[in-house]
């Protein structure tokens, strides 16, 4: 028999964020309401929100005021790369203003869209601080629920405060904009508190025989990251071969310019450097090396 504390730890450990999740809804939306992910969102939360400036995108749809999606190169800002968005599917193939982003949080906060129990559900957490969907936690005794996302281009975050009603939604399209930090001194303008300072992240160049000694996997509670040496910064390797370099800003921290992501790097008991630090919004997880 299992205790219920060894229970509950190990459903947690199966548990983590992925868009795959989405992507299956998205085909089960499909299988049970009989229409296309865009038609059942078109009918069922566009058009009875009013929300008349959102849809499924499309690079080769000519949609109106489109805004073009840049990110930051070694020698300034640059277009960035068009992408097939029909890959995102139901986990971020659609365009949207901030205008239609709020009268979706009107229509869900407002029950337009979910019964009384179905939003509760979705906004209690269940797997540590998610609930269906969504983040939710305290931010300085504020309750917030949140999620934030990011795309080839683009980066955007959304924030919801019903204790004081308070809805931020931030969309930029430069990766590398902390969208977050962004949305969470927005709130706290309009709760009449000094909104916190913005991070700045200025590069430096490390030897490499300091940025050799963070070379390694380091295993996380459910991925594992690969650091190398790559000229004078460091590269980070998914185990699904995607790759995105990290750049020092102090001799054990770095930062993404294409995401709003940091890494800290730090030594154990034995004073060896085993453990990285992944920073992302409010999110903060640790990674030991193998």
């Amino acid at each position: 028999m299992i205790s219920g504390n060894l229970q509950a730890q190990r459903q947690s450990e199966r548990w983590a964020y992925s868009n795959l999740g989405y992507i299956v809804l998205g085909y089960l939306l499909e299988r049970i309401s009989g229409q296309t992910y865009e038609e059942f969102v078109e009918d069922n939360i566009f058009k009875p929100l009013g929300m008349n400036g959102s849809g499924m995108f499309s690079f080769g749809t000519v949609i109106p005021r489109r805004a073009s999606g840049y990110w930051p190169r070694s020698n300034g800002i640059e277009n960035a790369d068009h992408f097939d968005a029909r890959l995102g599917f139901s986990a971020g193939s659609l365009y949207s203003t901030t205008g239609d982003l709020l009268r979706w949080e009107n229509g869900l906060f407002g029950g337009r869209l979910l019964s009384p129990a179905s939003l509760h559900k979705m906004i209690t957490p269940f797997k540590s601080d998610y609930g269906c969907g969504l983040y939710i936690k305290r931010v300085k005794s504020h309750l917030m629920i949140e999620h934030d996302g990011n795309n080839i281009g683009f980066n955007s975050d959304m924030a919801y405060y019903p204790e004081e009603r308070i809805a931020v939604i931030v969309l930029a399209n430069l990766n590398g904009t902390v969208t977050g930090e962004i949305a969470r001194a927005l709130a706290a303008v309009a709760r009449g508190e000094t909104p916190p300072l913005p991070s700045i992240h200025k590069e430096i160049t490390l030897s490499k025989e300091i940025l050799a000694r963070y070379a390694g996997t380091y295993q996380f509670p459910h991925y594992s990251l690969k650091i190398v040496t790559e000229d004078k910064h460091l590269l980070v390797e998914f185990a699904n071969g995607g790759t995105f370099p990290i750049f020092a800003e102090s001799e054990t921290k770095f930062f993404a310019k294409l995401w709003p992501v940091q890494f800290e790097f730090s030594t154990d008991d034995h004073r060896q450097w085993t453990v990285l630090t992944r920073h992302q919004g409010n999110k903060e997880e640790k990674g030991f090396k193998k």
